[in-house]
């Protein structure tokens, strides 16, 4: 697509060329040598997953809000699979923590 050369807003061209750098080649070489897979610049607030995650559907960070109530909801209808998906690795007392920060107002 066009957009990804526009500098400050496609392809990210900060740090993150230099520590992704062996894993794109990868997956470049993976798909027959074509660039499949790019890191985008996205703003660096907090919200940078779901910026990124918009950008990517769509070409823009419009939908970083959305996704955000979405990632909740989905969190909490869920819960009980994803404290047995993590339990190694995530505290069940810190699902309530994780949960208020997916809000898109949280502070």
């Amino acid at each position: 697509p066009d957009h990804v050369s526009t500098m400050g807003y496609g392809k990210d061209r900060s740090g993150s060329l230099i520590y992704l750098h062996d894993t794109l080649e990868e997956v470049k070489k993976a798909n027959g040598n074509r660039e499949c897979l790019i890191p985008v610049h996205v703003d660096g607030d907090g919200h940078c997953l779901v910026h990124a995650v918009s950008r990517a559907l769509v070409g823009r960070e419009l939908f970083w809000h959305a996704l955000r109530e979405n990632l909740k909801q989905n969190f909490k209808q869920n819960l009980d699979r994803y404290k047995a998906l993590f339990q190694d690795f995530i505290d069940a007392a810190e699902w309530e923590d994780i949960i208020n920060e997916c809000d898109p107002l949280f502070i």
